[in-house]
Protein backbone atom coordinates (compact mmCIF):
# COMPACT_ATOMS: atom_id res chain seq x y z
CA UNK A 1 0.00 0.00 0.00
CA UNK A 2 2.62 2.56 0.91
CA UNK A 3 4.73 2.09 -2.27
CA UNK A 4 1.63 2.43 -4.37
CA UNK A 5 0.56 5.58 -2.32
CA UNK A 6 3.99 7.16 -3.32
CA UNK A 7 3.58 6.66 -6.53
CA UNK A 8 0.15 7.87 -6.62
CA UNK A 9 1.28 11.38 -4.85
CA UNK A 10 3.59 11.99 -7.72
CA UNK A 11 1.01 11.77 -10.35
CA UNK A 12 0.07 15.11 -12.20
CA UNK A 13 2.12 17.57 -10.55
CA UNK A 14 4.81 19.79 -12.27
CA UNK A 15 8.18 18.03 -13.98
CA UNK A 16 10.26 20.66 -11.23
CA UNK A 17 8.16 18.81 -8.49
CA UNK A 18 8.76 15.28 -9.91
CA UNK A 19 11.15 12.91 -8.02
CA UNK A 20 14.57 12.42 -10.50
CA UNK A 21 14.16 9.18 -12.46
CA UNK A 22 16.26 6.10 -11.63
CA UNK A 23 19.11 5.32 -14.42
CA UNK A 24 20.18 2.27 -14.63
CA UNK A 25 23.64 2.06 -16.54
CA UNK A 26 23.86 0.82 -19.56
CA UNK A 27 24.68 -3.27 -19.10
CA UNK A 28 27.92 -4.25 -21.77
CA UNK A 29 26.70 -6.90 -23.91
CA UNK A 30 27.98 -10.07 -24.38
CA UNK A 31 31.18 -10.88 -26.26
CA UNK A 32 29.63 -13.40 -28.56
CA UNK A 33 26.44 -11.34 -29.10
CA UNK A 34 24.53 -13.12 -26.64
CA UNK A 35 22.39 -11.65 -23.55
CA UNK A 36 24.21 -12.00 -19.89
CA UNK A 37 21.47 -14.75 -19.22
CA UNK A 38 23.09 -17.28 -21.96
CA UNK A 39 26.24 -17.00 -20.63
CA UNK A 40 24.98 -18.24 -17.32
CA UNK A 41 23.62 -20.96 -18.60
CA UNK A 42 26.48 -22.01 -21.26
CA UNK A 43 29.09 -21.50 -18.44
CA UNK A 44 27.15 -22.64 -14.92
CA UNK A 45 24.14 -24.27 -15.52
CA UNK A 46 24.82 -26.42 -18.43
CA UNK A 47 28.17 -28.03 -17.42
CA UNK A 48 25.84 -29.14 -14.10
CA UNK A 49 23.38 -30.59 -16.16
CA UNK A 50 25.77 -32.59 -18.19
CA UNK A 51 27.53 -33.73 -14.62
CA UNK A 52 23.93 -34.97 -13.31
CA UNK A 53 23.57 -36.82 -16.59
CA UNK A 54 26.81 -38.58 -17.01
CA UNK A 55 25.78 -39.60 -13.29
CA UNK A 56 23.21 -40.78 -13.64
CA UNK A 57 23.20 -41.89 -17.13
CA UNK A 58 26.89 -43.03 -18.02
CA UNK A 59 27.46 -43.44 -21.54
CA UNK A 60 27.13 -47.12 -22.67
CA UNK A 61 29.00 -48.81 -25.67
CA UNK A 62 27.28 -48.17 -29.11
CA UNK A 63 27.38 -51.67 -29.95
CA UNK A 64 26.36 -54.11 -26.53
CA UNK A 65 25.09 -51.01 -25.08
CA UNK A 66 25.38 -52.00 -21.55
CA UNK A 67 29.02 -51.85 -20.96
CA UNK A 68 29.89 -48.65 -19.67
CA UNK A 69 33.30 -46.08 -21.47
CA UNK A 70 34.54 -43.21 -20.94
CA UNK A 71 35.58 -41.85 -23.74
CA UNK A 72 35.40 -44.14 -26.53
CA UNK A 73 31.77 -45.52 -28.20
CA UNK A 74 33.08 -49.24 -28.05
CA UNK A 75 33.76 -51.16 -24.72
CA UNK A 76 36.79 -53.29 -24.55
CA UNK A 77 35.21 -56.24 -25.57
CA UNK A 78 33.55 -54.96 -28.85
CA UNK A 79 37.00 -53.30 -29.79
CA UNK A 80 38.29 -56.58 -29.08
CA UNK A 81 35.74 -58.19 -31.61
CA UNK A 82 36.14 -56.00 -34.56
CA UNK A 83 37.29 -57.55 -37.66
CA UNK A 84 40.86 -56.95 -38.96
CA UNK A 85 40.69 -54.75 -41.96
CA UNK A 86 40.85 -56.72 -45.46
CA UNK A 87 44.15 -56.08 -46.73
CA UNK A 88 43.99 -54.62 -50.88
CA UNK A 89 43.62 -56.60 -53.64
CA UNK A 90 45.35 -55.71 -56.90
CA UNK A 91 42.24 -57.60 -58.94
CA UNK A 92 39.86 -55.67 -56.84
CA UNK A 93 41.19 -52.00 -56.94
CA UNK A 94 42.62 -52.54 -60.93
CA UNK A 95 40.31 -55.00 -62.22
CA UNK A 96 42.75 -57.30 -63.54
CA UNK A 97 41.34 -60.04 -65.28
CA UNK A 98 42.35 -63.42 -63.14
CA UNK A 99 41.37 -63.37 -59.25
CA UNK A 100 43.87 -62.98 -56.72
CA UNK A 101 44.70 -65.94 -54.58
CA UNK A 102 42.94 -65.86 -51.19
CA UNK A 103 40.90 -62.59 -52.27
CA UNK A 104 37.08 -62.94 -50.34
CA UNK A 105 35.71 -60.24 -53.14
CA UNK A 106 37.57 -61.44 -56.94
CA UNK A 107 35.10 -64.20 -56.90
CA UNK A 108 31.74 -62.23 -56.62
CA UNK A 109 33.53 -59.98 -59.86
CA UNK A 110 32.66 -56.66 -59.15
CA UNK A 111 31.74 -54.24 -61.87
CA UNK A 112 34.31 -51.94 -61.24
CA UNK A 113 37.39 -51.51 -59.05
CA UNK A 114 35.94 -52.38 -55.44
CA UNK A 115 36.98 -50.93 -51.97
CA UNK A 116 35.71 -52.49 -48.80
CA UNK A 117 36.36 -52.33 -45.07
CA UNK A 118 36.23 -55.84 -43.71
CA UNK A 119 34.38 -59.49 -43.76
CA UNK A 120 31.13 -59.38 -42.53
CA UNK A 121 31.89 -60.47 -39.00
CA UNK A 122 32.00 -59.64 -35.30
CA UNK A 123 31.25 -56.42 -33.82
CA UNK A 124 31.01 -54.70 -37.45
CA UNK A 125 28.37 -57.03 -38.60
CA UNK A 126 26.84 -56.45 -34.92
CA UNK A 127 26.52 -52.72 -35.69
CA UNK A 128 25.99 -52.97 -39.49
CA UNK A 129 22.57 -54.94 -38.65
CA UNK A 130 21.38 -52.80 -35.89
CA UNK A 131 22.05 -49.78 -38.33
CA UNK A 132 20.37 -51.63 -41.01
CA UNK A 133 17.42 -53.11 -39.59
CA UNK A 134 16.84 -51.41 -36.49
CA UNK A 135 17.33 -48.38 -37.76
CA UNK A 136 19.50 -46.76 -35.32
CA UNK A 137 20.88 -43.65 -37.02
CA UNK A 138 23.28 -42.51 -34.33
CA UNK A 139 25.20 -45.59 -35.90
CA UNK A 140 25.27 -44.36 -39.42
CA UNK A 141 27.98 -41.33 -39.06
CA UNK A 142 31.15 -44.20 -37.63
CA UNK A 143 30.22 -46.32 -40.16
CA UNK A 144 30.19 -43.82 -42.94
CA UNK A 145 33.19 -41.95 -41.98
CA UNK A 146 35.27 -45.39 -41.77
CA UNK A 147 33.82 -46.08 -45.56
CA UNK A 148 34.56 -42.61 -46.67
CA UNK A 149 38.23 -42.54 -45.33
CA UNK A 150 38.64 -45.74 -47.00
CA UNK A 151 37.33 -45.03 -49.82
CA UNK A 152 40.05 -42.16 -49.85
CA UNK A 153 42.90 -44.38 -48.84
CA UNK A 154 42.00 -47.35 -51.80
CA UNK A 155 40.42 -44.63 -54.88
CA UNK A 156 41.49 -40.83 -53.74
CA UNK A 157 38.45 -40.00 -55.88
CA UNK A 158 38.02 -36.56 -57.78
CA UNK A 159 36.76 -33.79 -56.62
CA UNK A 160 32.96 -33.89 -56.57
CA UNK A 161 32.77 -37.79 -57.41
CA UNK A 162 29.38 -38.75 -56.70
CA UNK A 163 28.11 -41.37 -54.52
CA UNK A 164 25.12 -43.26 -55.88
CA UNK A 165 23.58 -45.88 -53.28
CA UNK A 166 22.03 -49.43 -53.70
CA UNK A 167 18.81 -48.40 -53.50
CA UNK A 168 15.28 -50.69 -51.95
CA UNK A 169 12.19 -51.16 -54.25
CA UNK A 170 9.27 -48.95 -53.51
CA UNK A 171 7.28 -52.44 -51.85
CA UNK A 172 10.51 -52.88 -49.44
CA UNK A 173 10.67 -49.60 -48.90
CA UNK A 174 7.31 -48.93 -48.16
CA UNK A 175 7.75 -51.99 -45.43
CA UNK A 176 11.16 -51.48 -44.22
CA UNK A 177 12.17 -47.92 -44.32
CA UNK A 178 14.88 -46.54 -46.21
CA UNK A 179 18.11 -48.71 -47.08
CA UNK A 180 21.05 -48.25 -45.04
CA UNK A 181 22.70 -47.60 -47.98
CA UNK A 182 20.27 -44.90 -48.83
CA UNK A 183 21.53 -43.55 -45.48
CA UNK A 184 24.98 -43.85 -45.38
CA UNK A 185 25.18 -41.91 -48.95
CA UNK A 186 25.12 -38.46 -48.06
CA UNK A 187 27.37 -39.04 -45.26
CA UNK A 188 30.10 -41.01 -46.95
CA UNK A 189 29.40 -38.03 -49.92
CA UNK A 190 30.28 -35.23 -47.13
CA UNK A 191 32.96 -36.72 -46.46
CA UNK A 192 34.90 -36.83 -49.76
CA UNK A 193 33.99 -33.63 -50.54
CA UNK A 194 31.23 -35.11 -53.31
CA UNK A 195 27.41 -35.61 -53.63
CA UNK A 196 25.04 -37.60 -53.23
CA UNK A 197 22.42 -38.80 -55.78
CA UNK A 198 19.73 -40.76 -56.21
CA UNK A 199 20.50 -42.13 -59.54
CA UNK A 200 19.03 -45.19 -59.46
CA UNK A 201 16.10 -47.14 -58.60
CA UNK A 202 15.00 -50.81 -58.27
CA UNK A 203 11.85 -52.19 -59.45
CA UNK A 204 12.93 -55.85 -58.24
CA UNK A 205 10.94 -56.35 -54.67
CA UNK A 206 12.76 -59.59 -53.38
CA UNK A 207 15.08 -59.69 -50.54
CA UNK A 208 18.32 -60.65 -51.06
CA UNK A 209 19.01 -61.39 -47.36
CA UNK A 210 18.49 -64.82 -46.36
CA UNK A 211 18.60 -66.41 -50.51
CA UNK A 212 20.97 -68.81 -51.43
CA UNK A 213 23.99 -68.31 -53.49
CA UNK A 214 22.15 -69.70 -56.70
CA UNK A 215 19.04 -67.03 -55.78
CA UNK A 216 20.96 -64.43 -55.48
CA UNK A 217 22.64 -64.57 -58.41
CA UNK A 218 19.44 -64.92 -60.80
CA UNK A 219 18.76 -61.16 -59.91
CA UNK A 220 16.97 -59.96 -63.18
CA UNK A 221 19.23 -57.99 -65.32
CA UNK A 222 16.37 -54.98 -65.81
CA UNK A 223 15.44 -54.58 -61.82
CA UNK A 224 17.24 -51.04 -61.87
CA UNK A 225 16.34 -48.31 -63.93
CA UNK A 226 18.79 -45.08 -64.01
CA UNK A 227 16.60 -41.79 -63.43
CA UNK A 228 16.44 -39.59 -66.82
CA UNK A 229 16.91 -36.55 -64.29
CA UNK A 230 19.29 -37.48 -62.60
CA UNK A 231 21.38 -38.50 -65.55
CA UNK A 232 21.95 -35.03 -66.56
CA UNK A 233 23.99 -33.94 -63.56
CA UNK A 234 25.85 -36.87 -63.26
CA UNK A 235 27.51 -36.44 -66.85
CA UNK A 236 31.17 -35.88 -66.64
CA UNK A 237 31.32 -37.03 -63.16
CA UNK A 238 33.11 -39.82 -61.60
CA UNK A 239 30.36 -41.97 -59.81
CA UNK A 240 30.94 -44.65 -56.68
CA UNK A 241 28.73 -47.56 -56.66
CA UNK A 242 27.40 -47.73 -52.56
CA UNK A 243 25.80 -51.00 -50.60
CA UNK A 244 26.06 -52.35 -47.55
CA UNK A 245 27.07 -55.89 -47.56
CA UNK A 246 29.07 -58.04 -50.57
CA UNK A 247 27.78 -61.54 -50.91
CA UNK A 248 27.65 -62.88 -54.21
CA UNK A 249 28.14 -59.18 -56.32
CA UNK A 250 24.99 -59.84 -58.02
CA UNK A 251 23.56 -56.67 -56.59
CA UNK A 252 26.41 -54.95 -57.51
CA UNK A 253 27.27 -56.49 -60.83
CA UNK A 254 23.42 -56.09 -62.18
CA UNK A 255 22.75 -51.89 -60.66
CA UNK A 256 26.78 -51.38 -62.65
CA UNK A 257 26.06 -52.83 -65.23
CA UNK A 258 22.50 -50.61 -65.33
CA UNK A 259 24.67 -47.28 -64.91
CA UNK A 260 27.52 -48.40 -67.71
CA UNK A 261 24.72 -48.64 -70.16
CA UNK A 262 23.66 -45.18 -69.54
CA UNK A 263 27.51 -44.12 -70.22
CA UNK A 264 27.93 -43.45 -66.51
CA UNK A 265 31.63 -43.35 -65.43
CA UNK A 266 31.52 -45.71 -62.86
CA UNK A 267 34.82 -45.29 -60.50
CA UNK A 268 34.17 -47.62 -58.09
CA UNK A 269 31.72 -50.34 -55.93
CA UNK A 270 32.25 -49.76 -52.42
CA UNK A 271 30.86 -51.96 -49.45
CA UNK A 272 31.17 -51.23 -45.88
CA UNK A 273 31.76 -55.37 -45.40
CA UNK A 274 32.29 -58.96 -47.51
CA UNK A 275 30.09 -61.95 -46.40
CA UNK A 276 30.41 -65.31 -47.14
CA UNK A 277 26.32 -65.90 -46.73
CA UNK A 278 26.34 -67.52 -43.77
CA UNK A 279 25.30 -64.26 -41.60
CA UNK A 280 23.25 -61.73 -43.49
Amino acid sequence: MIPLLYQLSYTATAAKDSPPECVRPPQPPAADGRSAFSSVVDKGILPVLRAWRHLLLPPVCICCRWRPVDGDPLCRDCRADLPAPLPPCGRCLRHEQQPAVGCPTCTCAPPAALSRLALHQGTLRKLLLDAKWRHRDDLIPPLAIALAERIAIDLAPPPETLVVPVPRSWKRRWIHGTALSERLAPVVAKHLGGESLALLGQIHSRAQAGQSGRARRSLPAGSFVVSARALRSSRKRAVILLDDVLTTGATLRTAGRALLAKGVSLLAVAVLTVSDGSST
